[in-house]
Formats: structure tokens, sequence, C-alpha cells
């Protein structure tokens, strides 16, 4: 995809939409709110309403149901979205705009942290993983036997799991949150040499959720023999994404608890002791 937008224009605060293959810039007035879009993927848009929309089209295709009336609108064309009326959208990966939204707080920034806070953050980010990979070295040594206290430690584990991928694999993430992109100077520097979600680590960053974050009915689908955690292996898959992202952040953005690495978790564990255990 061509470069749409000037250096100016990409150094405004993102806008935190919840979209995937979105870079949007957010322009700020005391009553409205001016954004510059663009789209690296196919997205669709659920039927939604709020205070007036304007926008022209910089490039590529946007297909948009405006009160019930399909239109499709390409390179230089407006359109306007009158308040409160129900609207839905098609973008497809190319597609480029700016929008005018009536409305002050349509959507919040995301500001990009300064060196400081990345040293600071990146400290609390080698707690996580320390407190991963201890865990499942504890876990793995069979010292903890079976009860509340060792279901204690697997939660805690699950836990730090959690965490952990969504830093490394962020999908839509909060205004707040703290994301492995953000040590970079642009989100596709990681995303392009980042290792892919695992089928290990995409199962246990849901389970982590579904299972332990939060009381779900998704509980009841579990059965006895997918009930076990095998967590020597993902913290082993972590680790080597850690790996890749430690390999290729720029030094100044780390805090010195990253020195030395934290090592990986079955070292010197014959296969016996890295059995996977159940909550």
């Amino acid at each position: 995809m061509l470069e749409v937008f000037p250096k100016p224009i990409k150094n405004l605060p993102e806008a935190d939409i919840h979209l995937n293959g979105i870079k949007a810039y957010l322009s700020q007035s005391r009553n409205h709110q001016v954004i510059f879009m663009e789209f690296s993927k196919d997205v669709e848009v659920p039927e939604h309403s709020h205070e007036s929309q304007w926008g022209i089209v910089l490039e590529g295709k946007i297909e948009l149901v405006i009160g019930g009336a399909k239109h499709t609108y390409l390179r230089g064309d407006r359109y306007f979205i009158p308040k409160g009326v129900k609207h839905s959208a098609k973008i497809y990966a190319g597609y480029a705009d700016v929008t005018y939204f009536n409305e002050k707080a349509r959507y919040k920034s995301r500001r990009t942290p300064t060196t400081e806070k990345l040293r600071e953050i990146s400290d609390h980010l080698h707690y996580e993983v320390w407190m991963l990979v201890s865990l499942a070295k504890g876990m793995a040594s069979g010292i903890l036997g079976q009860g509340p206290i060792a279901n204690a430690v697997l939660e805690s584990f699950i836990i730090h799991i959690r965490a952990v991928t969504n830093f490394l694999f962020a999908k839509e993430p909060q205004v707040d949150d703290a994301i492995a992109e953000d040590f970079f100077d642009t989100p596709e520097e990681w995303t392009k040499i980042r290792p892919a979600l695992s089928k290990l680590l995409s199962q246990a960053k849901r389970r982590a959720g579904k299972e332990v974050a939060h009381l779900t009915y998704a509980r009841l689908d579990v059965i006895p023999e997918r009930k076990p955690w095998p967590f020597v292996q993902i913290s082993d898959e972590i680790s080597l994404v850690i790996k890749a992202f430690l390999e290729n952040v720029p030094k100044n953005r780390l805090g010195s608890k990253w020195s030395p690495p934290i090592g990986r978790p079955n070292a010197r564990l014959s296969p016996d002791q890295q059995k996977p255990r159940s909550s």
C-alpha cells in the first residue's frame, strides 16, 4: 500500500479504534474530531449510529448502508451520515479517507509512550515473563503435588500467560495497554518479524480468559482429556517469541532488569517432569 498520509499527519496521536488492519490518526478540536484512516485489511463494521459524520475517500473502496440504502464510494467521492441514522460498512484493503465526526469524544487517542515509560513498563514485562517461566519450572519439578496450593500456582501461571500473550500478540488493545508494538518505531517493524501465534498459544490465550479470568459457561464444555495445561510447552513457545522481541527491540527502550535474560523452563528437566497439569 502506498503512503497516503505525510509525516505531519502520522505525527498526530493514534485513534484507538478497534478494527483489524486500521491505522488512524486523530486531530482533536473542542467540539469535533477529524480522523485520517487507512486500512490494510478488508473490514466489516456492524450497524450502529452516532452524531453526524462526513468523509472524503482518498484511496480505495467503501460500501456504506445508510438508513437501509446501499452506496459505494470510490476515490474522490464524499459521503454524509446524518445524526442518529443507523449505518454499516464494508471497507476494502487499501482504503483511506478523512472523516469528520461532529462530536468531541467519538474516539480516544492512543499516545506513543516516551522512552522512559517504555523502560519502566519493560520491568513489569520482565516480572510477568520471570513469573511465567519460574512457575513452569516449579510445576515441572513436582514439588507442589495436588490440591489448592498447586491449583493456585497453576492459575497464577495462566494469568501471566494472558498478560504476556496480550502484550506480544495485541489484537484490539485498550488505550492504556502496553503492547510490543509500542517499543518499535512502527507497529509493522514488530509484526513482520514476530513469530506466528501458534495453535498452542492461541488455545492457551483463549482458555485463560474463558476458564480462569472469567466465570463462563465455556468451563462446562471442558472435558477431562482437555483440562490439563501443557505448561512447559506453553512457556517454551512464549520464550521463543520473547527472544525474537529482545533480539530486535532497541536496547535503550528496555530497563536494567533485562540483563541477564530470563532462561527457559525446561532446562535439565526430564520428560516425566514436564507432564501437563490440570487446574
